[in-house]
């Protein structure tokens, strides 16, 4: 899988070829090789998850994230409505949002079919666009707060990951060392106003 670093270069020319639609779609990267899809099986095109491209959705482009959502006629260009720009594939033949902060090129691996209606899409990873100032060029490390992503709840609701917090993990010494006692567990109880047999 290769990386390459997205400066912040000017917007390259539309493509002339319009990129197939498809439903909102949520992306998951925990090891770096591994990109999924879930699509409306019935609403894509025989072949069409052969190559894809998913990105990560900052929060600055959350209202042309919900122009990309609107259930357009087939003959018009989410994107272009949106004021996207796609950007012609490298390793796939499948354009990539110009604007987003992160996108990867994927390749199909595995369909797994989920009744009628919906599937989800395996697909390996095969290049990865990150925008240049989000990598910590020492450590390699990608600035979550300066990435800005946002994620889908459920229904219309989203969530930003502008909170966040550090809770490291603790060592089995460490958690024997302020595991309360079954007195001192009795103790908070009562003072909490909780039954106590």
């Amino acid at each position: 899988m290769a990386v390459k670093l997205a400066g912040r270069h000017p917007s390259p020319a539309r493509s002339s070829s319009r990129p197939s639609r498809s439903p909102r779609l949520w992306c998951w990267d925990p090891a770096g090789a591994v990109c999924l899809k879930c699509q409306t099986a019935s609403q894509t095109d025989p072949g069409s998850a052969s190559n894809f491209a998913r990105r990560f959705t900052a929060h600055a482009l959350v209202a042309a994230m919900n122009v990309c959502a609107v259930p357009f006629p087939s003959h018009i260009d989410e994107l272009a409505e949106a004021g996207l720009t796609p950007v012609p594939g490298e390793t796939v033949q499948c354009p990539y949002i110009h604007e987003a902060p992160i996108a990867f090129e994927c390749r199909r691996h595995l369909t797994l079919g989920l009744g009628k209606s919906r599937e989800i899409v395996l697909g390996e990873v095969t290049r990865m666009h990150i925008r240049e100032d989000l990598v910590d060029q020492e450590r390699f490390y990608i600035d979550q707060l300066g990435l800005d992503a946002i994620g889908r709840m459920g229904g219309h609701g989203y969530a930003t990951t502008r909170e966040q917090f550090d809770l490291p993990t603790m060592s089995h010494e460490q958690w024997l060392g302020r595991k309360p006692t079954s007195q001192e567990r009795r103790s908070s109880d009562r003072e909490a106003g909780l039954a106590v047999e």
